[in-house]
């Protein structure tokens, strides 16, 4: 599979383990929304994954959307619109993946952490 920068996904067998990737709290963020999307279209086309387990690297699964970085980029009203199709579009990704799959979770997990979940 793809390397990713903000997930990381190993491949073992039929088993896809895909890992948010942003320790310490895995924030999301416009690059790893991306990517899972991204990954989740690579997964509609492997037949050998039968599974797929999403967890997270460090203490926590997610605590959701990466607030500062929005703040931080000054968005207008319209950019805001566009980031929360996308993630739409990441929901929609993982909500229509073929593969058996599962959450993984500890520490927190809350807001946009959960709806993955």
């Amino acid at each position: 599979m793809k390397a990713y920068k903000m997930i990381n996904v190993e491949e073992s067998a039929e088993i896809v383990t895909a890992a948010l990737n942003r320790p310490k709290l895995n924030l999301f963020n416009d690059q790893m929304i991306d990517e899972i999307i991204q990954a989740c279209h690579s997964l509609r086309n492997n037949a050998r994954a039968r599974f797929v387990i999403l967890t997270a690297r460090g203490d926590h699964f997610s605590a959701g959307i990466d607030l500062a970085a929005i703040k931080e980029s000054g968005i207008t009203a319209e950019d805001a619109r566009i980031k929360q199709l996308a993630g739409h579009e990441m929901m929609r990704c993982l909500e229509n993946l073929e593969q058996v799959t599962v959450a993984a979770l500890r520490g927190i997990v809350c807001g946009a952490g959960m709806a993955v979940a």
